[in-house]
């Protein structure tokens, strides 16, 4: 190891490259920082300690801990990951008439998709893409085409942001044009004053 100086505190090591970095952090305590491996990319990490025995050791327990999180979570089907996020995040987020229109889509649309019981961090773009364009020929209207894409997305953001995927493959996913879609949107007809 290499050290550094930081002031008149104690000096901390330079770690090897790929190993991580260690500061101070506020209140005198150590903060060791570490990039890992993740499916195509990589997930960081961070701990704190007043000691570098304390902060090797949390990091330790957490490369095992997410390590664990991923292989159970890299299994589990599209189907069974969104039911889990209706019921956990997006009930307690929405109003509950949205709430039931996105049970509604999930049910009816989502849940019917080929790629409903394949494990969802394995599915790619081009099945995606596949499973949104097979609405179409099931006479859906574009609306609610536009409502199972929308909820895929939304799905596949919340999974990046919480760090399962380096991307979200729902990204490059297009929604189909409306001349495309077999089944057109309703003209909507007002009543005159007359006929009110």
């Amino acid at each position: 190891f290499t050290v550094e100086k930081v002031g008149d505190k104690q000096e901390l090591p330079k770690l090897p490259k790929g190993d991580g970095t260690l500061r101070y952090a506020h209140g005198g305590k150590i903060l060791y920082r570490k990039s890992i491996p993740v499916d195509n990319g990589y997930k960081r990490l961070s701990v704190t300690g007043y000691t570098l025995k304390e902060c090797f050791d949390a990091m330790r327990r957490k490369e095992s801990e997410i390590r664990a999180e991923l292989k159970t979570v890299g299994n589990e089907t599209l189907c069974t990951a969104m039911l889990n996020w209706l019921e956990l995040c997006k009930q307690h987020e929405v109003k509950p008439s949205s709430y039931d229109r996105l049970c509604i889509t999930f049910n009816s649309q989502v849940k019917k998709m080929t790629i409903a019981d394949r494990p969802w961090k394995k599915i790619k773009t081009e099945e995606l893409q596949q499973a949104v364009n097979a609405l179409i020929p099931c006479g859906y209207s574009w609306s609610t085409i536009k409502k199972a894409y929308d909820m895929l997305n939304a799905f596949y953001t919340f999974q990046t942001r919480r760090g399962y995927l380096t991307r979200n493959p729902m990204e490059q996913c297009k929604m189909p044009a409306h001349e495309n879609i077999l089944r057109q949107e309703k003209e909507i007809v007002y009543m005159s004053e007359q006929q009110v």
